[in-house]
């Protein structure tokens, strides 16, 4: 019946005894609803227990008001609880009342179990059906029918309830058909209807490329799968910032004079920072004429800048005088890491705690020898932004001797990259702070393209533009490879493979780094030393590979190392082989490491198809530089291992052992210094030249 009610009669015939639970059950929309607390039956004529059966009169009373559909259902338990007597008649009212009893108990069973209308589960005539699991094993699952047809457990599911949900129809036999209201939530989808197809776009984004054409407003971090191709942003993460941020990976690309002010003193300015506009550390070569600023050429970017902003310069830094110069951002580069989504939500891209993969602005990897050149990608653009982004400040005043913190950490993957720019005319720089490491220097390797120009170094360390201190620049674990042949016949003009001026203190340098020159260039060179005396540990287990004679590089005898000019600063390099190119390849190399300047201290240094690995020729007195030479070996090729010029400061140079000639044929040191002795074979003490 529907209703909603409190009471309700119950006109059938009911048990014996008292045991209500017993007699029926009781559904209420469709849920059965047990007896304790919930309802109870009574009879107007009095107690269940002992009046007259059938009970017509009984009355279901609920605890509470309900509103529904309720069901009452027969639900005889069978059993006797008292027997007719022996030796005597049975009244018909007794056997008529017993056998009802039964037709009902009867009746009740039909009505579950027949195959028809009943309410079991029953297989067709001639079937049977295994036994159900044990309740434990099946809890929790939802049923299937095995290969025989009986009932198993299958997919677990979370709870006890198991449902489609409204309006959901499956239609069809073999495949099954989903229909209606099927739907995802968030960034799910659900399309189709055989099959159905569930799709997440913005759940595995599997590239930069692939973010750039989402929708993905709804979310505040997001990250990119790993590389299943070089490059593309894969394995990086990202923050959502909010509308006209500029971002970290974005800098100055062009701008303009737009008042080139007064009162300024006359000079050439190094290392200048701007002021104002939305971004940091930009920095500029200032040329003022006049009491006029005339040029000014960016040689730091900066990062977080954007177009329009104007920006202008103390007069502290461009002579103490003057006012009223202006300079306009007019460009500002694209980022390569960093992105605008398909509806215009920003991403910044982030820096992880262990270092910013280089392959997340688009480094790519792809340079081998059978393609050359032609066939691998140009990473100049990207490998720039990249150091670019690591070098950005991060906070405090960002300048190191100050304070604060700037730089981070950028990794290179295993593999070749090449990178060419405009064939050299821009070199590509390894910014302030910023430490580049690879995966050994057999794993990784940075490829300057063949067409790089003979004059134009093709790496530096540091800005060296800037005229200023550099700390904390550390290239380790790679190589740069230069074609063994390029640069053959031309003079390279002192222009080197790794290039600084200014690299100063710990962490800045070279560590476990091969240096692959070609044939003409120097591979590594040191000079000047921006920023006065200090302390450059400036090649730890480097190689410097190539390298031909001089006759067949234009008379340039360039040196594989060169020291020159860096001032009195005190250099450390530990762990040094020099090899260069073999007769067959148009060498042996003329002169291996040459050390015009600084203290210098040479451990553990092997030379091989090199004339001359060590030249010192300091000038300038005792204050000017100093070079120790302690283990080294001279292998094929060399004649004397150290020759000190003839202009070389007398007294600047000793050695210590051990030491060993090897293959060098002449000797060990050539003394060329007024009234010098040579050095022929290897000595237990160490020596002092000509104090």
């Amino acid at each position: 019946m529907g209703a909603s009610a409190t009471a309700l009669s119950v006109s059938s015939y009911l048990g014996i005894s008292n045991d209500v639970t017993n007699w029926i059950e009781v559904w209420l929309n469709g849920t059965r609803i047990t007896q304790a607390g919930n309802w109870t039956i009574t009879s107007p004529t009095g107690s269940l227990a002992t009046i007259p059966r059938p009970i017509t009169d009984a009355v279901l009373t609920f605890t509470a008001t309900q509103t529904g559909t309720v069901q009452i259902v027969g639900a005889r338990r069978p059993r006797r609880t008292s027997q007719f007597s022996e030796n005597r008649g049975v009244a018909a009212r007794d056997l008529n009342q017993v056998l009802s009893d039964i037709t009902a108990q009867n009746r009740e069973t039909w009505d579950k179990i027949n195959d028809v209308t009943g309410r079991a589960i029953v297989a067709p005539p001639g079937e049977t059906l295994a036994v159900l699991a044990s309740a434990a094993s099946r809890a929790s699952s939802g049923a299937c029918f095995d290969a025989s047809g009986n009932l198993v457990s299958c997919v677990s599911i979370p709870s006890t309830t198991f449902t489609a949900g409204n309006g959901i129809t499956i239609t069809g036999t073999s495949p099954k058909t989903i229909t209606s209201n099927i739907q995802g939530s968030g960034p799910i989808t659900i399309t189709g209807t055989n099959p159905l197809i569930v799709g997440c776009a913005t759940c595995n984004i599997s590239s930069r490329a692939t973010a750039l054409t989402l929708d993905l407003s709804a979310y505040s971090v997001m990250q990119t799968l790993g590389y299943a191709t070089g490059g593309d942003g894969g394995g990086a993460t990202f923050k959502k910032v909010a509308a006209g941020t500029p971002f970290t990976d974005q800098y100055i690309a062009t701008g303009a004079i737009m008042a080139a002010g007064s009162g300024y003193a006359n000079g050439t300015y190094f290392g200048v920072l701007f002021s104002g506009g939305t971004g940091t550390n930009a920095a500029a070569t200032v040329t003022v004429a006049g009491g006029a600023v005339t040029t000014v050429t960016v040689t730091y970017p900066g990062s977080s800048y954007s177009v329009g902003d104007v920006l202008t310069i103390p007069s502290s830094l461009i002579g103490g005088s003057g006012s009223g110069f202006t300079w306009t951002v007019s460009a500002i580069t694209s980022p390569t890491g960093s992105f605008i989504d398909s509806v215009g939500t920003r991403f910044q891209i982030v820096m992880p705690d262990i270092g910013i993969d280089a392959r997340a602005f688009g480094v790519k990897f792809d340079w081998n020898s059978s393609g050359g050149d032609a066939a691998a990608t140009d990473n100049f653009t990207t490998l720039t932004n990249v150091y670019l982004f690591a070098g950005a400040s991060k906070g405090g005043s960002g300048i190191f001797a100050t304070g604060g913190t700037t730089g981070g950490r950028v990794l290179l993957t295993n593999g070749t990259a090449m990178y060419c720019g405009s064939n050299g005319a821009k070199t590509l720089a390894q910014p302030y702070g910023v430490n580049v490491k690879g995966q050994g220097d057999n794993a990784t390797a940075l490829k300057p393209c063949n067409a790089w120009a003979a004059s134009s170094n093709m790496y530096e360390l540091c800005n060296s533009q800037s005229h200023q201190t550099c700390f904390n620049t550390m290239l380790e674990d790679m190589q740069i490879f230069v074609s063994p042949l390029q640069d053959t016949g031309t003079n390279a003009n002192g222009f080197a493979v790794v290039y600084t001026n200014n690299c100063q203190q710990e962490g800045c340098g070279l560590r476990n780094v091969a240096i692959f020159t070609g044939a003409c260039r120097i591979g590594y060179k040191l000079e000047i030393g921006y920023g006065g005396a200090s302390y450059i540990p400036a090649a730890r287990d480097v190689q410097i590979v190539g390298g031909q004679k001089a006759s067949n590089c234009a008379g340039n005898t360039a040196a594989a190392l060169s020291i020159t000019n860096f001032g009195t600063t005190s250099i450390v390099l530990d762990g040094l082989t020099i090899g260069g190119l073999s007769a067959g390849f148009g060498g042996f190399r003329d002169s291996g490491l040459v050390v015009g300047s600084g203290f210098v201290e040479i451990r553990q240094y092997t030379a091989e198809q090199v004339v001359s690995p060590l030249i010192v020729n300091i000038t300038g007195g005792l204050g000017a530089g100093m070079v120790t030479l302690k283990n080294f070996f001279g292998d094929p090729g060399c004649v004397w291992f150290a020759t000190l010029a003839s202009t070389n400061t007398p007294g600047n140079f000793s050695v210590e052992g051990p030491m060993a000639i090897n293959s060098c044929t002449s000797g060990i040191v050539l003394d060329a210094q007024p009234g010098g002795t040579n050095m022929t074979s290897p000595q237990v003490l160490s020596k002092a030249f000509n104090p």
